[in-house]
């Protein structure tokens, strides 16, 4: 009866992210509600790694399923996973129009770095299995002063901590 919503398993198995993807749009909406770019970084990072680490079935499949699946990449759905993580791009711009983010940043290849970041420390993190809670913080935490740190105007006084 499955096949009466899905025409074949490829299908299928690209449903998973796209559901995701929607619900975690949803859940983004009221989070960004900030005018300070660099604030919306920081807080968009830890929600991304928040979300994907919340649902430890749906990383296992995102990662090992999904993310190295070739057909991915000429599916509906990637275009879907770049659309969703096109907020950070407007994230950038916005800092970059603001004078807080250094006009140079390539958004798309920004935009990549942190997928990249993610998708490594997630991966590691759940196949190792071994990583305590308290250190992934501290990675993630990390992370974001990495990439804030790469985009903010040497001449912007903003800490780079959460205030």
């Amino acid at each position: 009866t499955i096949y009466t919503y899905f025409d074949n398993k490829k299908e299928l198995l690209f449903s998973i992210p796209k559901k995701r993807l929607e619900q975690f749009k949803k859940e983004m909406a009221g989070v960004f509600d900030i005018r300070d770019p660099l604030r919306k970084l920081r807080r968009f990072i830890r929600f991304q790694f928040t979300v994907f680490l919340s649902d430890r079935n749906f990383l296992k499949v995102f990662l090992l399923d999904t993310k190295l699946n070739r057909e991915f990449y000429a599916s509906a759905v990637y275009r879907e996973f770049l659309d969703y993580f096109s907020v950070l791009e407007r994230i950038a711009e916005e800092g970059v129009e603001k004078g807080v983010f250094r006009k140079e940043i390539n958004t798309r290849l920004f935009r990549n770095l942190f997928i990249g970041s993610l998708v490594h420390l997630t991966t590691r993190w759940f196949i190792l299995e071994e990583t305590k809670p308290i250190d992934m913080m501290q990675e993630i935490d990390e992370v974001i002063s990495l990439l804030c740190r790469s985009v903010v105007c040497k001449e912007h006084s903003i800490p780079l901590t959460e205030t």
